[in-house]
């Protein structure tokens, strides 16, 4: 691979990851400004988990046959484009933002997620043609996601600043 298509991949993987990951600072900050900290610390666990297969995946590109970068040098391009969560993070609580725009940022980010894995993830896994054991991993991992985004959810209060959420201060129980 030539020095300029091993650049554009280069740039396309970190530029695209800092873009990704200041989004996921967005949606995170925009929790912690707007629903508190229980809520916001689920949705940064949720992000953590879905940021980790993506992180490696962004780490083998980089190490691999086309890019060859050195394990160490990778790592560290993969850590800096990450740090964009914290920038994202502090910009949304550094901004003085009206409540109906941290719900439509929260709406957004929820969008996003829910997006990603019905167009992106799933029907790529459904071309991959699994085994059944390969299938049978994926349903479980889907069916965990979804156990835990529930838990998340079990003292579910809606996301207001100033402590009224709009329903007499009740809180949703199952």
């Amino acid at each position: 691979m030539g020095s300029t298509s091993r650049a554009r991949v280069i740039s396309a993987v970190t530029i695209g990851d800092f873009i990704h990951n200041f989004c996921d600072g967005i949606f995170i900050g925009s929790t912690f400004k707007g629903c508190g900290g229980s809520f916001a610390w689920g949705v940064a666990m949720g992000t953590i988990l879905h940021e980790l297969p993506q992180e490696l995946a962004d780490y083998a590109i980089l190490t691999g046959n086309t890019v060859t970068m050195k394990a160490l040098q990778a790592l560290m391009v993969n850590i800096a484009a990450g740090l964009s969560v914290i920038l994202g993070t502090v910009i949304i609580n550094a901004s003085n933002l009206d409540n109906s725009v941290v719900g439509l940022l929260l709406a957004f980010g929820g969008g996003t997620y829910v997006y990603l894995a019905a167009v992106e993830c799933m029907p790529k896994l459904h071309q991959q043609k699994l085994a059944l054991m390969g299938n049978f991993l994926c349903l479980f991992s889907f069916v965990v996601g979804a156990i835990l985004i529930g838990l998340i959810l079990l003292d579910h209060k809606h996301c207001v600043p100033d402590g009224s959420d709009g329903h007499g201060g009740h809180h949703h129980r199952l």
